[in-house]
């Protein structure tokens, strides 16, 4: 079965005083640490070099004179003492955990070793020798469970589509005044390794003309390129601290190419999505940097992967692993699935060879290239104007750090407010990021929780006011006439499943209920804050801070709280780029590049990219989401993220019958809560509140159901329930849709002049 699914186990090395650890920061079962002792003595590492003897080469790839080698590595006890190191104890029962829970559902588990900068010593370790003693296999050999380094960079790349054939370039240099490579018997074995795949109109195989770093320019000018494939001399220049490669000059000499100036040209070229080295130590790097490497570089700089060897390998092995390599990317694998069958093929021949490449990847899926044929248009992973929920919680992106903090502060304290501006995200952050995050995580006890939330204004009392301490009640089972300090909280499993009650919103106190009502609900929360497995999080917009700091709730929150900033640009790029990989589609950079520009100046930026992308979905074409589809939104010197918003409102209302036009205004108007000195906010109204005594009913459903599903209004609860809560969407009260801000300019105007006749 050819597995298209994979889940990630993220595997953090880094140092910790004299020793190291060994933090799993992402996992299918959960997360866990171990501190472990240096595997080798610095100056005994191990060495893969003596895989190749004994099998014909064209030459040495080194430059200068190569050490002996000695003999081959002993895969299985190298293995072993690494898997030992990190793996021997609850870390290795992590792993199992999830590659059965990943087995369960049909994918597979890449293993992504990643290296701090001050561990980067251990990126000298051949990791990819992973040996499982107790399971008697390679872990890097099996299909299921790929090893790959994982250089976690802003800004990733997502799969390019592109109809095949895919254009492989081969770069062959045997400069003059170096051990010669006979790279012209190379050529004809990469050729005949690929000839099949050519034939069947899969690939294009290209050589380039010279081999000297300005014809290599000259031909990315020329027409796309896919994929870079490099034969030649490479070696780690300890003096410059920088991986080289050796292409020739004008005259055939060499000419030593620090990889930092190769990536600097091909992050001009971003169709270039592969960089294939065979070359001796193009996977070294320095033990003070994890980034000097050769291949490191070229992913440092925008390549999406590259495939390195960290010892000199034989032509038959370089042949072979390239031959299969190719196959199974033509067929659609990703990148390090494509590579791990490479190596089980290299294996089977009997060749110890296959522990030598390594890929080295910033993709977040490994899927460098969509290939297929038919492209038909996914599901947009936007939501638009609502907040992200649980089930979109693989498609919410830009807040991994404070995840992570959240899920931190509420182990080490069972009470934490969010506070944040306007469209940061908050209600997101805490429904598809932190409850996601605490249901896999580990850190305060068991994985199950029970969820429980609500908004002040989820029930209201007879006169219409919010009634948040009723809603309290019956979210917990509490009877409504005890003091709630005196009652725990139901929980019928044993043991009890930890309980998380979310208050969203919280600011609704302020706005909208009554001071007796406020008091009896800040009361509540300030007594359950003691009890036993029970944690508390609100969230509240940051311009209600001063009703925040006279609450009597002020001391918890000011000592337990985590402010949430607006997204930072690499962070919103990850918001825009990230959901459309998921699906398979591919966002131009240009048009991130855009968005996060155009973002810059906007009060609550966040969800109106979300809309502006949910618009924009209709206009992917090939899998790629391009820069011109925005450029065409914009108008009358405003940008396509500010016209948006007006876009949608403005046709969704001129398209309503006449009749139902001026229920509309009513609708948005009583969905609106004055700011009184601040910025105007929403105001929750039930079905039955909006409703006026002359309404024709049919003609008002229709109109409710029109602005709902245009999503300029949100609606919870059941369909016709007249108790169903509507909220006005965030972006057509604070993005400027021009015709809610002129009708609420005059319900203002009027409100004034009804006040001061009043104090006449």
């Amino acid at each position: 079965m050819t597995l298209t699914t994979y889940r990630n186990f993220d595997l953090l090395l880094t140092r910790a005083g004299a020793r190291y650890r060994a933090i799993v920061v992402d996992a299918p079962a959960g997360e866990e640490s171990v501190l472990f002792d240096p595997p080798f003595a610095a100056d005994a590492l191990p060495r893969l070099d003596g895989l190749a003897r004994g099998v014909a080469r064209g030459a040495e790839r080194h430059i200068g004179a190569a050490d002996d080698p000695g003999p081959a590595a002993d895969l299985t006890g190298l293995g072993s003492q690494l898997f030992g190191a990190i793996f021997g104890g609850q870390v290795g029962t992590l792993l199992a955990a999830s590659l059965a829970s990943v087995a369960g559902e049909g994918a597979g588990l890449r293993l992504r070793l990643r290296f701090e900068q001050d561990a980067a010593e251990l990126a000298l370790l051949p990791w990819e020798t992973l040996y499982d003693p107790a399971q008697g296999h390679f872990v890097g050999l099996g299909e299921t469970s790929p090893i790959l380094r994982y250089l976690a960079l802003p800004r990733s790349r997502s799969a390019l589509p592109v109809e095949p054939p895919l254009r492989v370039l081969a770069l062959l240099a045997s400069p003059d005044g170096l051990p010669p490579l006979d790279v012209e018997r190379e050529w004809q074995a990469i050729q005949d390794a690929l000839a099949g795949l050519v034939a069947d109109g899969k690939f294009v195989l290209e050589r380039l003309a010279s081999p000297t770093l300005d014809a290599l320019q000259q031909r990315l000018l020329g027409g796309p390129v896919h994929i870079l494939h490099f034969i030649g001399h490479g070696v780690f220049d300890e003096a410059a601290q920088a991986g080289c490669l050796a292409l020739a000059d004008v005259r055939g000499r060499p000419h030593l190419v620090q990889s930092g100036d190769l990536a600097k040209l091909l992050r001009n070229h971003p169709a270039v999505r592969l960089a294939y080295l065979n070359a001796c130590e193009g996977a070294l790097a320095s033990g003070q940097s994890v980034f000097t490497g050769a291949a490191q570089a070229l992913v440092r700089e925008g390549v999406p992967a590259a495939v390195a060897m960290q010892a000199e390998i034989s032509d038959p092995g370089a042949i072979e692993l390239a031959r299969v390599f190719y196959t199974a990317l033509a067929a659609g694998r990703p990148v390090d699935a494509a590579l791990t069958q490479a190596r089980v093929a290299l294996s089977a021949a009997g060749s110890g060879e296959w522990a030598i490449p390594v890929l080295f990847s910033r993709s977040p899926d490994n899927r460098l290239f969509d290939i297929r044929q038919v492209l038909p248009t996914p599901d947009c992973p936007y939501p638009g104007m609502v907040p992200f929920n649980e089930a979109q919680r693989d498609l919410f992106f830009g807040r991994e750090r404070e995840i992570e903090e959240a899920v931190e502060r509420l182990r080490q304290h069972p009470f934490l407010a969010i506070i944040g501006p306007s469209g940061s995200g908050k209600s997101s952050l805490i429904y598809a990021g932190v409850i996601p995050a605490l249901r896999r995580s580990r850190r305060t006890g068991a994985g199950e929780w029970a969820i429980k939330t609500l908004r002040p204004s989820d029930r209201r009392t007879a006169a219409g006011h919010p009634a948040p301490m009723q809603a309290l009640t019956e979210l917990l089972g509490l009877p409504s006439q005890s003091p709630v300090a005196q009652l725990p909280i139901d929980q019928s499993t044993n043991p009890p499943f930890p309980t998380l009650l979310f208050v969203d919103q919280f600011e609704e106190l302020f706005t909208l209920a009554e001071a007796d009502e406020r008091q009896a609900f800040l009361n509540a929360l300030a007594a359950l804050t003691g009890q036993p497995n029970l944690y508390i999080l609100l969230t509240a917009r940051a311009d209600f801070y001063p009703e925040l700091m006279a609450c009597s709730l002020w001391q918890p929150i000011r000592a337990n709280r985590l402010e949430l900033p607006p997204l930072g640009d690499d962070e919103l790029w990850a918001a825009i780029v990230e959901p459309a990989n998921r699906v398979g589609v591919m966002v131009d950079e240009a048009l991130a590049v855009k968005l996060v520009a155009d973002a810059a100046g906007e009060r609550g930026s966040l969800p109106l990219v979300q809309e502006t992308l949910l618009l924009l979905w209709d206009k992917v074409k090939e899998r790629q989401l391009r820069l011109k589809a925005y450029q065409e939104m914009a108008r009358d010197g405003r940008s396509g993220l500010q016209v948006a918003i007006d876009r949608r409102a403005s046709l969704v209302y001129a398209n309503l019958p006449e009749a139902a036009q001026p229920l509309a205004r009513r609708i948005f108007l009583r969905l609106v809560q004055f700011g009184e000195g601040r910025a105007d906010t929403r105001r929750q109204q039930t079905v039955e509140e909006l409703r006026a005594s002359g309404d024709d009913p049919a003609l008002f459903d229709a109109t409710l159901a029109s602005l709902t599903v245009s999503r300029l209004l949100t609606a919870t609860g059941e369909a016709g329930d007249p108790s169903r809560r509507i909220d006005i969407a965030h972006e057509a009260l604070i993005a400027g849709w021009p015709r809610l801000q002129e009708w609420l300019g005059q319900r203002r105007a009027a409100e004034q002049t009804r006040r001061r006749l009043e104090a006449k």
